[in-house]
């Protein structure tokens, strides 16, 4: 058979598949749970399972319902997660292609618009939004495993990565590694948050329970159904612990600051949601949450030698302070949180709008978070620990650098010094080698003119005697020379 035939009918397979499997398990939990309500309550209950299941359905995917006064656009994101993941591992099971996601579109937009036609309940969106809504749910779990594993989809996606130079690459993997470990660890403390609120309120919910007159079976289904907006209320419980809070319609608003509730109806998960902080320091905690987080995410993303490792650059590299490698070292870290900063704004705004929805119409027309503020309240949170992570690791290195100087020029100096020193010894040693040459050519010096003196005076005496022998003293000639007196001791002529 065609290759392209085979992945037409796998994607067929696919959304045929995904469909039985989610409204059948949905169908049945929601058939138990009227049963149930019907057995301790009274009444029959169990004709509504088939069109509440098809809404359910609906609802899961974003197509708010309404019937009579009962009016309901609060996305149960629990289902609509769980839909997308079994969409993309029947997918990734099956088979994955670009004809087989054109063709599964086909049949999941054809079945659901039966759903659509056959709803026993009024759907509050257009047509056209409805379709949208329903092609996005399979199209995002379907291309999910589809994406990374294509093969055309991953050169095309290697041809552009080429045209980035891979410390920019390298920085741009880094912000969405930053950017997922903080929306994952977000969500941690949102759900920790909602634990804490349940352990501390859940006296409140079973009082509810008791003003509703609930049995023990509808207590526990209840309580599994309202598990369906858990990811809601963790998402609540980011805003609440961002500083921003939420609100239940306008009956009751909800912060750190505020727990008040009015008019709420008797909902035994309304019980759960908490009250204001009387503690200044705890409130300081809660709301420096956000900033704890980006700011360890920060350093570890700046220091980690899979990271940027500022501080761990070659030191010949940054042999000056004000130098362009210094500047690139400083630079790719800026650009790279200011991108986290972006994917947090727009991620957390398209989370949080998923959130809310309306349970009435009336005091609870909007039950959620205020997107815009609760936005700009997480992104700076955000951008904060980043910004006072990346000046702390700047300081690290400029102090690094001011000490490496420093202790560069303590020992350059102590060489001077040295080497000044020997110079110093070293002429020392040849002014005295220079001294010792002149006295010894000195006393050289004194020494032959001694000697010469010593010649000369010999010679003279000698000459004189040759002179005496030879009858000749100076001037004088003849028999003179030899007319000595014959007195010992010689007088003047005067005397004579």
């Amino acid at each position: 058979m065609n290759e392209r035939i085979q992945s037409c009918f796998k994607g067929i397979y696919v959304a045929v598949l995904a469909v039985v499997i989610y409204a059948v398990a949905l169908g049945c939990f929601i058939s138990l749970m009227l049963l149930v309500i019907s057995m301790e309550e009274g009444g029959s209950l169990s004709s509504l399972s088939l069109g509440m299941t098809s809404a359910v359905v609906l609802l899961s995917q974003g197509i708010g319902f309404t019937s009579g006064s009962f009016l309901i656009t609060l996305i149960p994101l629990s289902l609509s997660v769980s839909l997308v993941l079994l969409i993309r591992a029947l997918a990734v099971k099956i088979g994955s292609s670009w004809f087989g996601f054109l063709s599964g579109l086909v049949i999941w937009l054809s079945l659901f618009a039966v759903v659509l036609h056959a709803s026993s309940y009024t759907l509050l969106l257009p047509l056209g939004l409805q379709l949208t809504c329903i092609a996005a749910v399979f199209s995002f779990g379907y291309l999910w495993a589809l994406l990374p594993r294509d093969e055309f989809t991953a050169s095309k996606l290697e041809q552009f990565q080429h045209t980035f130079s891979k410390t920019l690459r390298s920085s741009i993997w880094l912000s969405l590694r930053v950017w997922l470990s903080a929306m994952v660890v977000l969500l941690i403390c949102g759900t920790a948050t909602v634990i804490v609120w349940i352990v501390l309120n859940a006296s409140t919910m079973g009082t509810l329970f008791s003003v509703n007159n609930m049995g023990s079976g509808s207590r526990i289904m209840t309580t599994l159904a309202t598990l369906a907006w858990l990811p809601n209320i963790c998402l609540w419980a980011i805003s609440w612990l961002s500083g921003a809070g939420f609100s239940i319609g306008s009956s009751a608003q909800f912060s750190l600051w505020s727990g008040q509730s009015t008019d709420l109806p008797p909902v035994p998960a309304f019980g759960l949601l908490p009250s204001a902080l009387d503690d200044d320091l705890m409130r300081l905690l809660c709301v420096s949450v956000p900033t704890v987080i980006a700011f360890i995410l920060g350093m570890l993303v700046l220091l980690h030698p899979k990271g940027f490792r500022v501080l761990q650059q070659s030191t010949k590299q940054h042999s000056s302070l004000l130098t362009i490698d210094t500047l690139k070292t400083f630079l790719y870290p800026a650009l790279s949180f200011c991108l986290v900063s972006i994917l947090t704004a727009l991620s957390s705004a398209t989370a949080f709008s998923l959130s809310n929805g309306a349970l009435g119409s009336n005091k609870l027309a909007h039950v959620g978070v205020d997107v815009a503020q609760t936005t700009s309240t997480l992104v700076h949170s955000i951008a904060l620990g980043l910004a006072i992570s990346w000046v702390l690791v700047l300081l690290l290195f400029c102090a690094r650098f001011g000490l490496k100087w420093f202790l560069e020029e303590i020992n350059n100096r102590a060489d001077i010094s040295h080497s000044l020193t020997d110079l110093s010894q070293d002429e020392l040693d040849d002014n005295a080698s220079m001294q010792h040459d002149h006295d010894e050519n000195v006393h050289g010096m004194d020494n032959e003119v001694h000697d010469n003196n010593t010649s000369e005076s010999t010679a003279s005496k000698r000459q004189q005697q040759g002179r005496v022998i030879s009858g000749t003293s100076g001037k004088q000639h003849g028999t003179e020379a030899f007319n000595l007196p014959t007195d010992s001791n010689p007088h003047s002529k005067e005397e004579q």
